[in-house]
């Protein structure tokens, strides 16, 4: 599975290292943090970043910093490189946003697990995302024919009212406007201004005309 990997180191031997065991990925390469968003301009969807802490110029924690104020790096995955002896430096880029931490000496099966691992997720996630964005788009279509059914069928038991002629389609029609009206009347009241809001002042207009619905059942002699 092959991820566009963004490697932010200034060690030469490390970067050669990483290179050799991540062969099979698209990788791009940064020596410190200015250089990191650079790249990360030219290419918008790196999935994973694999980040050292200690480098000139702008260190990794100030590059988690930034990320984590800037929602458009909240996709990119980063792990951190940290020496063996270096405790609180992982911690502390864990607090910042990095999901996990790799140390040096670079272990050529840990790394390659690690990147397995946070590959698959990435890849979950993009899933599941998708999925999401399916499921919404479908329930943005199935809104959009229950509210087409719904106009049908008030139209439908209006036509009732007109076919017994009790009564025209003129007083319907000004009745919806009336609510309307008072409807937005009252939205500038601050009792009501939260619950009257243009959404919801369209669905009472839209359903008004079901005000005289009741009649259709009642007698013509009762009427």
């Amino acid at each position: 599975m092959e991820n566009k990997i963004l490697i932010v180191e200034d060690s030469i031997v490390d970067v050669a290292l990483i290179k050799a065991i991540l062969s099979d990925q698209n990788l791009y390469f940064a020596k410190d943090g200015i250089e990191a968003f650079e790249v990360i301009d030219k290419v918008p969807d790196i999935d994973l970043m694999i980040l050292d802490i200690n480098m000139p110029r702008m260190n990794g924690f100030e590059v988690l910093e930034i990320m984590r104020n800037n929602s458009k790096y909240a996709k990119i995955v980063t792990l951190i490189l940290t020496n063996h002896d270096e405790l609180e430096n992982e911690i502390k880029g864990l607090s910042l946003g990095a999901v996990d931490y790799i140390r040096k000496p670079l272990n050529i099966e840990s790394l390659r697990k690690r990147i397995d691992i946070h590959s698959r997720l990435k890849q979950a996630t993009k899933l599941l995302e998708e999925n999401n964005s399916i499921l919404e788009e479908t329930v943005k279509e199935r809104t959009s024919e229950i509210a087409l059914t719904r106009s049908i069928t008030i139209h439908a038991l209006i036509g009732l009212l007109e076919i017994r002629d009790i009564e025209s389609g003129n007083h319907t029609i000004r009745t919806q406007y009336f609510i309307k009206a008072i409807c937005e009347e009252l939205a500038k009241k601050d009792r009501y201004k939260d619950i009257l809001t243009e959404e919801y002042i369209m669905e009472i207009f839209e359903t008004a005309p079901l005000h005289d619905i009741g009649k259709v059942g009642v007698p013509d002699y009762i009427l």
